[in-house]
């Protein structure tokens, strides 16, 4: 019980980063998305990525990193609690 006694019950914030206006990436937008998303961890956030374009949904798979970040469609990211952050905010 001592263990517990300063944990909270709150939700972590949720980012979502909605790439919908995004057309064709290459793997450095890949980067910067796993980087927002390790931040986003080490601060006690997660990042969603919703829309995501199929070149991107593509090399996550490649690169083997595609179970690592969360990728979401539009309709699943309103089942989200989300929070307004700024992507300046993580960095």
């Amino acid at each position: 019980q001592t263990l517990l006694a300063g944990a909270t019950a709150q939700a972590p914030v949720v980012v979502v980063l909605d790439l919908k206006a995004v057309g064709e990436t290459d793997s450095s937008a890949l980067s910067v998305v796993f980087g927002l998303s390790r931040t986003a961890r080490e601060r006690g956030a997660v990042l969603r990525v919703v829309n995501p374009p199929a070149s991107m949904l593509s090399q996550a798979a490649l690169y083997g990193v595609a179970e690592t970040l969360s990728f979401a469609s539009s309709s699943a990211s309103s089942n989200f609690s989300t929070a307004s952050t700024s992507a300046a905010a993580l960095a």
